[in-house]
């Protein structure tokens, strides 16, 4: 890993951890970071202080659906259940209609009955989806039941 892309990537997390880069025109600067980060081995989940966890960053407004880095952050320690301001990852994913990030979370043991401060679980809120989109959701939140048995 050359140095200056390793500087370049510790750069742009530090932004996106101090700032949240909340502003739509940041989303692709946020995913880019998150990824750069990921890929170089420099996010273990363990060791990020600062912010929200990781899978949470990925699962936020600003970010794209990218399956694949929700997968790399599990692989480098990311807890699918962790709850930070009194959310995990899973129901912001549901919340921001992310779906394939979804399939991935609930695929590694996501906790589907996990509630908002409201008191609505991943069901609840793919309920309140259009009626193809909830169906999509409701599916994927399924396999998790199945998953356990």
């Amino acid at each position: 890993m050359s140095i200056l892309r390793a500087t370049t990537a510790l750069l742009g997390l530090l932004a996106l951890l101090l700032t949240g880069c909340q502003e739509p025109m940041h989303s692709g600067f946020k995913t880019e970071a998150i990824e750069d980060a990921i890929r170089q081995g420099l996010i273990r989940e363990r060791e990020l202080k600062v912010g929200a966890p990781i899978l949470h960053e990925l699962c936020d407004v600003g970010c794209e659906d990218r399956p694949d880095l929700i997968l790399a952050a599990i692989h480098s320690g990311a807890d699918v259940n962790k709850v930070h301001d009194r959310h995990t990852a899973l129901l912001i994913c549901v919340e921001t209609a992310k779906l394939d990030s979804t399939r991935v979370l609930v695929e590694f043991g996501a906790d589907t009955s996990a509630p908002t401060p409201t008191g609505k679980n991943a069901f609840a809120i793919a309920s309140t989806f259009s009626e193809k989109r909830a169906q999509e959701f409701i599916a994927v939140l399924k396999t998790a039941k199945s998953q356990s048995r």
